[in-house]
């Protein structure tokens, strides 16, 4: 049997697979597509919570405020005005969704799409695609509305384009990441990406071109902003705000973070009134195994390319020791890593099918949550007195049975949760 068939045959395989996990994700995030965007609950709720009112009792998740606030720009807000610390294009996008398609859940589908497209076409390879298609941290995302998948999006739009020799556009694709998320990685992506040009073309203009294109980008990426004002003069004195906010937020590094996260599932962060120590089901070995080839690569004689996607790769890893680390900030180089473990393992491929193999059976805990995240909701709405929350949370049936009102009267008694559309809901409350 010639290596041609047996490559034939095992593509086959692996396309097998990526479609029957494709329809298993589908299923298993199904209560995406039924969800129903209300803009006058978001409303009440961002303007009641913590980022309103100090110490309030209703604190809204940074998805819950990403999807409002993306609504409101869509609608014609000033980014500068509200949640301006964040750049406003990955909010704009679940704005869209949420304003004309009802659903913001619509665009995190569709960055997840987008994403595995980019990785087909930038590798051709099944392997690379099966892994990040099935990555636990990145299926996730698929029921959230996160800035960290379509920062990835991105983020591997600009690599594409440098290693493909589009330069100009890889600088337009760094810029409008960094109009998605705000912080040090942007500038770490533009010098390894100016490091790669100088070491394939030792043109000085075309690093000055691509370092132009990058604020071009980031500049595209407040169209929403220049549509109003079309002067860059104020936009620009505008991100005075946006330093400011960061200067004064109070975050610190905590080094240990990312490694303790990628060896053994632990990082330290912030919960309730104090730090504690945390795991989270969208942990894969991906992440361990690709630690472990990086840093021996970089013993090892490796071409330009692959040099770019480990400098790349380690340079993500290594600012996100300087900045106070949350697992989904690995989501932009899950790609990344796949590249760089698929290459180096090309000739093991019992390695790649014992990774792939543990990669599945983590994604168990994605696609089949337990309850207890829900129930650790309920409990504290409940004695914070965030009824409308509990009501948010609750089945169809249970919203036409009880009023917002009704709830205070649940305080001491049994919740029963159940499955609808394979998300945990309140099904019944009372004895």
């Amino acid at each position: 049997m010639t290596e041609d068939t047996n490559n034939k045959k095992q593509n086959i395989i692996l396309f097998g697979i990526f479609f029957l996990a494709l329809i298993i994700i589908g299923w298993s995030f199904r209560w995406t597509f039924t969800y129903k965007f209300d803009p006058v609950y978001w409303e009440n709720f961002y303007y009641t919570s913590q980022w309103n009112i100090p110490n309030s009792k209703r604190v809204i998740g940074d998805e819950g405020v990403y999807r409002y606030i993306g609504y409101r720009l869509v609608n014609g807000e000033n980014p500068f005005n509200v949640d301006y610390w964040v750049p406003p294009l990955g909010k704009y996008w679940y704005g869209v969704a949420a304003k004309y398609l009802g659903n913001p859940y619509w665009a995190s589908w569709g960055w997840y799409a987008i994403l595995l497209i980019l990785v087909w076409v930038i590798t051709k390879n099944w392997w690379v695609l099966l892994l990040v298609a099935t990555n636990p941290l990145i299926v996730a995302q698929v029921g959230l509305t996160m800035l960290d998948l379509p920062q990835g999006v991105l983020l591997l739009a600009q690599a594409g384009c440098l290693l493909s020799g589009q330069f100009v556009l890889a600088g337009i694709m760094l810029g409008l990441m960094m109009g998605v998320k705000i912080g040090v990685l942007g500038p770490m992506v533009a010098v390894v990406g100016a490091y790669y040009l100088w070491k394939k073309t030792k043109s000085k203009k075309e690093i000055l071109m691509f370092l132009v294109a990058i604020l071009a980008g980031y500049m595209l990426a407040y169209t929403c902003y220049f549509l109003a004002h079309p002067n860059p003069i104020p936009w620009l004195r505008l991100h005075q705000k946006v330093i400011e906010f960061w200067k004064n937020s109070g975050a610190t590094a905590h080094p240990l973070n990312i490694l303790g996260y990628v060896l053994v599932n632990k990082f330290n962060q912030v919960w309730g009134e104090g730090r504690v120590w945390m795991t989270v089901k969208e942990w894969s070995i991906l992440f361990l195994v690709s630690l472990i080839i990086i840093i021996k690569s970089f013993f090892l004689k490796v071409n330009l390319k692959n040099k770019y996607y480990l400098l790349l790769a380690s340079g993500w890893i290594g600012m996100c020791a300087l900045i106070d680390f949350w697992p989904r900030y690995l989501v932009a180089i899950v790609p990344i890593l796949a590249i760089i473990t698929v290459d180096f393992l090309k000739n093991k491929k019992g390695w790649l099918i014992l990774i792939l193999i543990i990669n599945l059976f983590n994604l168990r805990t994605v696609l089949w949550p337990t309850p207890e995240q829900e129930l650790r909701e309920i409990q504290t709405n409940l004695k914070t007195g965030n009824y409308r929350e509990i009501y948010e949370m609750g089945s169809k049936d249970f919203k036409v049975k009880n009023r917002v009102e009704e709830i205070v009267k649940f305080k001491e008694t049994k919740i029963d949760l159940g499955k609808e559309n394979n998300k945990w809901v309140i099904v019944k409350m009372g004895r």
